[in-house]
């Protein structure tokens, strides 16, 4: 069941986005004040009207799209690319601005690479590797403020993938050797920490 939110107010749907997170204050305003625009433009005063506050919330789309497709692509990786990612992430994030302009240039490469053709790189990379690959550029051209942003969203997100694949491995029986392990350590004795 699909929640209807074109029926939603505009204001309270704003509202809903800023206590999300989905908008920083700053966006949130933004958003406000085309809306008012657009409540004047609806009511006929079309005096005095702040139209370059339409165009930035033009330019403020855009971005949140953006934004949210990379979050999208990289909840859409399987488990397997999920840790490649999050390796890749790791090393990006913690780089200077010098060595995120090579890894960046890395994958402008192996794009490259792969969109002409070559043999050599398609048998050493699996198809999937190139959907990492566009997740990773995507990730490595967004702004600071996205950066930070998608960092955070991340965390969470990471946290919450590691939790169903934990769920994932017992209910399939993967972490049993583990448990009995820890089992016959304590009943001998060895784990004197659990």
């Amino acid at each position: 069941m699909s929640i209807p939110i074109e029926r939603f107010p505009v204001i309270g749907l704003l509202r809903h986005m800023y206590s999300l997170g989905e908008l920083s204050i700053s966006q949130f305003d933004l958003a406000q004040a085309c809306f008012e625009v657009w409540n004047r433009l609806a009511h006929g005063y079309t005096e005095n009207l702040n139209l370059p506050v339409v165009h930035n919330l033009d330019n403020l789309v855009r971005e949140l799209l953006t934004e949210w497709k990379v979050e999208f692509d990289v909840s859409q990786l399987s488990s397997e690319n999920l840790v490649a990612f999050r390796a890749w992430f790791a090393e990006f994030d913690a780089a200077d601005w010098d060595k995120r302009e090579e890894l960046r240039q890395n994958l402008i490469n192996q794009s490259l690479l792969l969109a002409l053709g070559n043999e050599k790189l398609k048998k050493e990379l699996n198809v999937n590797d190139e959907q990492i690959i566009n997740v990773e550029f995507a990730v490595s051209l967004l702004s600071p403020e996205d950066l930070a942003a998608f960092r955070a969203w991340f965390t969470e997100f990471d946290a919450a993938a590691w939790d169903k694949q934990i769920e994932k491995d017992v209910a399939e029986g993967r972490l049993d050797v583990l448990a009995q392990k820890a089992l016959k350590h304590l009943r001998e004795g060895r784990c004197t920490d659990l």
